[in-house]
């Protein structure tokens, strides 16, 4: 699915096989992606075109234990932004502040 709704450099540089193995990680933690659907992320960068145009979202997940942090970018193809560039990081939350 994600192969199919990249932009085709992107797809051409990475089969959907190729996928799976990159993101094999995550599945053999049974990462639950679900939390990322129901929560907003926090970008630490505004949203910016580089010089080739390209569309550059930074930010993560504030999931627990683990964050999801990324670093997109994206390609206009056809009128629509297509995903070119993808590095999705996983490391522990910070801990949550006690309460008092």
């Amino acid at each position: 699915m994600l192969h199919d709704l990249a932009a085709p450099d992107f797809q051409q540089k990475n089969s959907p096989a190729d996928l799976a193995t990159i993101f094999a990680n995550l599945r053999n933690h049974h990462f639950d992606l679900f939390a990322v659907a129901l929560t907003a992320p926090q970008l630490t960068a505004a949203p910016a075109l580089d010089a080739n145009k390209m569309l550059r979202l930074t930010g993560y997940f504030p999931t627990r234990p683990l964050q999801i942090h990324f670093d997109l970018l994206f390609e206009s193809v056809g009128g629509q932004w297509r995903l070119f560039g993808i590095s999705v990081q996983t490391p522990q939350a910070a801990p949550a502040p006690k309460k008092r």
